[in-house]
């Protein structure tokens, strides 16, 4: 399996826990899950973000023509996403969630432009984004009802 395959089925596979929870949501209604579920998927929110931050803090240290202030563009995602991790699990964490993964396409796309990022792991991430950003308003909505 070449690496654009195995990048694209591991990247999709990492949406799984936000259809998850958002299962779980709509299904089991007690929630009788023995930790919160929806407590664990923002850890994980934050986790993905801190990932993404991680590609753009190698691409910042590792090419000459990144711009320099990508290090601690990259530092302030990791910092918000952990702050939120410590809201409340409400409609409003779960937006947030979603400002910071649009905030990290908005950068890959930067990036991509720039000739930073391959332009095939950028179109992956404008649809996983696209997913994740949907699920996590979704679990916004459910948050509501």
């Amino acid at each position: 399996m070449n690496t654009q395959a195995a990048a694209k089925i591991l990247t999709y596979a990492g949406a799984l826990p936000f259809i998850g929870t958002i299962a779980v949501l709509v299904i089991d209604k007690s929630q009788a899950f023995p930790f919160d579920i929806e407590f664990a998927t923002q850890v994980y929110a934050a986790l993905l973000i801190s990932f993404l931050a991680g590609i753009h803090w190698h691409i910042g240290i590792s090419h000459i023509g990144a711009p320099r202030h990508l290090l601690f563009i990259s530092n302030a995602f990791v910092l918000l996403a952990w702050g939120f991790v410590f809201l409340q699990t409400t409609a409003v964490s779960w937006i947030l969630f979603a400002i910071l993964f649009l905030g990290l396409i908005v950068l890959d796309r930067a990036l991509s432009r720039m000739g930073l990022l391959p332009k095939w792991f950028f179109h992956l991430r404008i649809n996983i984004s696209v997913l994740v950003c949907t699920a996590l308003l979704c679990m916004a909505v459910i948050r509501t009802l």
